[in-house]
């Protein structure tokens, strides 16, 4: 019987755990004989064919820097291209390549993997969830549910402490950054609203570290520290140090070296947490938000739940005593809670008869329920009283925070006599948005052939459905004719690519 696998796709480091016989999540070590795997892929001139992932394709920076692909999770949704010796890469695509690589190194220890379950954070777009997908089923994975990072999180913590009342999952990892609360009694989860940052995590502070040593040498030696990709990726690594260093010390000196010399730099950790104190500022915010979106205060919060190597860094804590008058709770490794997470989702998931007796008592024992995380609308002509005039208006059709999986049908009418086509569009907000100029368009098409030589007025059906993937099913239909169009969002024919994928590479 094959494994069963949770895997955290991270912008820095990624993991993957397998359910165990007994129904634990267990994280699995790479062959390198560590529990998490850099986020990186190097394209080496000299093997052509082949993709290096890890520490590997991280130590092939000093070598071939424009050969090395890394942080592509910030990119997943977009348009955005890397290229490689000619070859244009996309953001699923090198994706694709971590995940293989993970599951490879995976199955020559532990045996085939039959389903896998991957995180994404809360805050991802429609588009970046689609990317996930592709990623997944471009690796050759039995591709079942994705969850989100926080909630992955918070089951692992629930499966491992006494825990109730509603919880914050502060999750500050490498790349992102997403808040959530949830309700928590014993094993079962209930997730009631999540907000985040796709670009706030802990590549940002180091770059923020890597332009404070700039300033110092160039200050110092009257040149430039920074000279060519190598080197920014040298000096990264170094900020990076730095920045570790200074969560156990509160100052650390490293010397750096540049093409006018050497030169001390000296950092300490209350210039640094000055540094830092408008990222931090930006996670109050997030708070703010969240909080008053569930009318919760403080003291409503009973634990803090922290995810992600960022969290190690001091300030995170102290910020968070200050606020919440309470320490956060310690006792699970923040690098590892989402794989973990992600492994007993998987196993919640399963098909009963792919699970041993004990899997599925230990199973029966979590519970976990989610929410939609965007508002999600259909634009209409409605009448605007004050102008005397139609204008264009997004109507909601799920709200955000509703329980997944939800659905939702209204039905809405032509407008002219003999219209044989109706013009769909689907929108995506954080908030509550009339104006379709304030949401984000998912998806636009054409509803059309409808039966010629009608009075206006004729009912269209519209049905939004949200799965528990958090992927958005949609339909238009015209009741009288009986003509469909249905929406499949979860994977975006328009954005289909022939950029290499891990089908086209040898992956180690």
């Amino acid at each position: 019987m094959g494994k069963i696998a949770g895997i955290d796709l991270g912008t820095t480091f990624s993991a993957l755990s397998i359910l165990n016989e007994s129904g634990k999540a267990e994280i699995v070590k790479n062959f390198d004989g560590d529990y998490l795997t850099e986020s990186v892929v190097a394209f080496p001139s000299e093997e052509e064919g082949k993709a290096i992932t890890g520490k590997d394709a991280k130590d092939h920076l000093e070598i071939e820097p424009d050969r090395v692909i890394k942080e592509v999770k910030r990119d997943m949704g977009t348009d955005k291209t890397y290229t490689v010796a000619g070859k244009e890469h996309t953001p699923f695509g090198i994706s694709s390549m971590i995940l293989k690589k993970l599951v490879q190194d995976s199955e020559k220890q532990h045996g085939k993997i039959e389903d896998v379950v991957v995180t994404i954070p809360a805050n991802f777009s429609n588009e970046a969830r689609q990317d996930t997908e592709k990623a997944i089923k471009e690796a050759g994975l039995n591709f079942k549910y994705i969850i989100e990072e926080p909630t992955a999180a918070a089951l692992h913590y629930a499966s491992s402490n006494s825990l109730a009342g509603k919880v914050m999952i502060y999750d500050f990892g490498g790349g992102t950054f997403d808040i959530t609360i949830a309700e928590i009694n014993g094993k079962d989860v209930i997730c009631k609203t999540s907000h985040g940052d796709q670009r706030l995590g802990g590549t940002d502070i180091d770059r923020i570290i890597l332009d404070k040593m700039k300033d110092a040498y160039k200050k110092d030696k009257g040149v430039d520290l920074v000279n060519n990709k190598a080197e920014e990726y040298n000096f990264t690594f170094l900020a990076e140090e730095i920045k570790k260093g200074l969560t156990k010390k509160e100052k650390i000196s490293k010397m750096i070296s540049g093409k006018e010399g050497d030169m001390k730099f000296t950092l300490t950790r209350e210039e640094f947490e000055k540094n830092i104190s408008t990222m931090m500022s930006k996670i109050d915010s997030l708070i703010d938000v969240t909080l008053d979106e569930l009318n919760l205060k403080e003291s409503d919060i009973s634990n803090i739940l922290l995810v992600g190597g960022s969290t190690r860094i001091p300030i995170v804590k102290k910020n968070i005593l200050k606020r919440f008058n309470k320490e956060p709770l310690t006792g699970v490794n923040v690098d590892e809670a989402v794989s973990l997470g992600a492994a007993l989702y998987a196993g919640k998931k399963a098909d009963p008869k792919k699970l041993t007796a004990a899997q599925s008592e230990e199973l029966k024992k979590i519970d976990l329920k989610t929410v939609c995380n965007f508002y999600f609308g259909s634009v209409i002509l409605r009448e605007n009283t004050e102008k005397q005039k139609l204008e264009p208006y997004n109507e909601t059709m799920l709200a955000k925070n509703t329980p997944l999986p939800c659905s939702q049908t209204k039905t809405f009418y032509t407008m002219t006599d003999g219209q044989t086509a109706v013009e769909c569009e689907i929108k995506q907000s954080l908030a509550e948005q009339g104006d379709p100029d304030f949401a984000t368009t998912i998806w636009k098409g054409l509803l059309d052939n409808l039966p010629p030589n009608r009075p206006q007025g004729r009912p269209i059906e519209v049905t939004f459905s949200y799965d528990e993937n958090g992927m958005m099913h949609c339909k238009y239909k015209d009741v009288e004719s009986n003509i469909e169009m249905p929406v499949d969002l979860s994977i975006d024919k328009d954005k289909e690519s022939d950029a290499p994928t891990a089908n086209d590479f040898t992956i180690e």
